[in-house]
């Protein structure tokens, strides 16, 4: 193999990598109806600039998107995820504003939207939960079933349909549980929540998994659900390698004309 055609491996391997490492919106539609616009609605699944219904709406409680990155689950919007910048008072004088969990269903699409009901379990059918301290940053990921207790949204005669909000503190009390741990990063003044779960999903699923993620804050005022696969390490590899090989092939029939 000469050097050009080693240059154009190489190129070919490393555009393989890095269409994974794009951020792909995985956004779905929350599936509440009659939910709040304050401005226009910009994307395919009008969650930018809308709040849910019987709500106070404002960018203040605004979640837009869930983008995934190899593993990294981001999620953006107005609302401010850092909860050591809230003071005593929290956000606005109330502790309604404080992050809930991420709830992840695994394969199977759980019950979400104008679909949820009242409950004090986990009947919605999610399988694991990033129990974060949005103050801290830290989180630790937690296996659930339809046994496992569920803390509702404040708001819930008005805003049942967020819920589930969080796990009880008691069902996931023992450390021996603790799937995976680490620590969330902020960025623009804490509206970007970044929440890497790479190792763990790597080393515990397979490439056609399909997680749908949940996230709402205490009050119930906006919902985020999301919709993304894991790809192992070694399919980004193939990727790559499967570029490789249509570069040569092309190379080769392009020397056979000539």
């Amino acid at each position: 193999m000469n050097a050009k055609l080693l240059q154009g491996v190489v190129a070919a391997a490393a555009l393989g990598f890095a269409a994974q490492a794009s951020a792909l919106d995985v956004t779905i539609n929350d599936m509440i109806s009659n939910n709040l616009k304050y401005g226009s609605c910009v994307d395919a699944v009008c969650e930018i600039d809308e709040n849910e219904a019987q709500t106070t709406y404002s960018d203040a409680y605004d979640l837009e998107t869930v983008d995934y990155t190899s593993g990294v689950l981001t999620i953006s919007g107005g609302y401010n995820f850092d909860a050591s910048t809230y003071g005593s008072g929290n956000l606005d004088g109330y502790d309604t504003w404080i992050g809930g969990d991420l709830f992840l269903a695994l394969n199977d699409a759980p019950i979400y939207g104008d679909s949820v009901v009242y409950t004090g379990s986990n009947y919605y059918g999610y399988d694991y939960v990033v129990d974060v301290d949005w103050t801290t940053g830290d989180f630790m990921v937690y296996a659930i079933d339809a046994s496992t207790s569920i803390q509702n949204v404040y708001y819930n005669g008005l805003t049942y349909e967020a819920n589930p909000f969080a796990v009880s503190a008691d069902s996931v009390a023992s450390g021996d549980d603790i799937l995976y741990s680490g620590t969330v990063s902020y960025s623009d003044g804490g509206t970007t929540a970044v929440i890497d779960l790479a190792s763990w999903l790597y080393s515990t699923f397979e490439a056609d998994d399909v997680f749908y993620s949940h996230f709402t804050m205490y009050c119930g005022n906006d919902v985020i659900m999301g919709e993304f696969r894991v790809p192992e390490p070694a399919t980004l590899a193939l990727m790559g390698l499967g570029l490789a090989g249509l570069f040569y092939s092309r190379r080769k029939q392009s020397g056979m004309a000539a």
